[in-house]
């Protein structure tokens, strides 16, 4: 006989995050969809809290010359230095940019995962496609980009792909 869960047998989650994408792209409505696509995908986990990181942790890294993936993991680093996490919940790290990958890959979208930020590793998606998700950008257009926006965000939670991090100078 299949129980089905009560609401209060939810783990509660914090999330933290930071979008590192130009101030034309529409950040409220990232923000939204990852908050839907969290709590509707993580149905084990209540979310606690959900908090934009990117008003308080400034990057000093050079957009234009760095690498999108490590500028990420060095904005965890700055995270999870800066928050000083307490709490007994779990705690995710995101972070929504796109970028280019040294000389391999230029103008692409990353979502970069860390679910245990004690644990310098984080679980990673690059869509060859960059987001664009503008105020100005019709509805459809707006639409196609979070469709692919959620399916990347679903296989970043299925991902068994991971970096792992120490030395990032």
């Amino acid at each position: 006989m299949n129980q089905i869960k009560n609401e209060n047998d939810k783990k509660p989650l914090d999330i933290y995050y930071y979008i590192d994408v130009n101030i034309e792209q529409d950040i409220n409505i990232i923000e939204r969809c990852l908050h839907i696509n969290l709590t509707v995908n993580s149905s084990e986990y209540e979310i606690d809290k959900f908090v934009n990181c990117s008003s308080f942790i400034k990057n000093n890294i050079e957009k234009n010359n760095e690498d999108v993936i490590k500028r990420g993991l060095m904005t965890f680093n700055n995270m999870v230095s800066l928050l000083k996490l307490k709490s007994t919940n779990d705690t995710w790290l995101f972070y929504i940019s796109n970028g280019s990958i040294n000389n391999l890959y230029k103008n692409i979208f990353v979502i970069l995962l860390n679910k245990e930020p004690m644990f310098k590793k984080s679980h990673y998606i690059i869509n060859k496609n960059p987001i664009d998700i503008t105020k100005e950008s019709s509805k459809e257009h707006k639409m196609e980009n979070l469709k692919l926006f959620n399916r990347d965000l679903q296989e970043l939670l299925r991902s068994e792909k991971q970096i792992t991090y120490t030395n990032l100078d």
